[in-house]
């Protein structure tokens, strides 16, 4: 092969121009631009130009914060309440289990340390009056 055969003969190629421009398109082109340059921005659209890509960084900010702390409360949730069930059968489990003999001895016995003698007969009065206990309700117990 030569270098002769694969130069492209360029007066064989067509002459006219496969671009156009649609009519009249220059008439109205030296307005539009006059518009352009004479207009002056305001301060605010100056302000919303600069500002617009921050504004949307942070409104993606806080949609991922929302997000996840969404999912957070509600997986937390769901695993508080599982603990909580698990403590009540524990709970429950371990009332069951109680000997009511061992614990009268134990509230009996007067040098128990679970009994706390620090009441004063005000905060029992105090007590009765906040949960609507009745003194007839009482007498009749003891």
């Amino acid at each position: 092969m030569t270098t002769e055969s694969n130069d492209i003969d360029l007066n064989k190629l067509p002459k006219d121009n496969p671009f156009d421009i649609p009519d009249n398109y220059f008439d109205s082109f030296y307005i539009k631009l006059q518009d352009k340059i004479s207009r002056k921005e305001s301060y605010f659209d100056r302000i919303i130009y600069i500002l617009k890509p921050q504004l949307s960084y942070a409104v993606l900010l806080v949609f991922f914060i929302f997000i996840g702390y969404s999912s957070f409360k509600i997986f937390y949730k769901e695993n508080n309440l599982i603990k909580k069930d698990y403590n009540n059968e524990i709970i429950t489990s371990e009332i069951l289990n109680i000997n009511e003999n061992e614990l009268t001895d134990i509230l009996c016995e007067e040098n128990s340390q679970i009994i706390n003698t620090n009441i004063k007969d005000e905060d029992i009065i105090l007590y009765l009056a906040d949960n609507n206990i009745d003194n007839s309700e009482i007498i009749e117990e003891y």
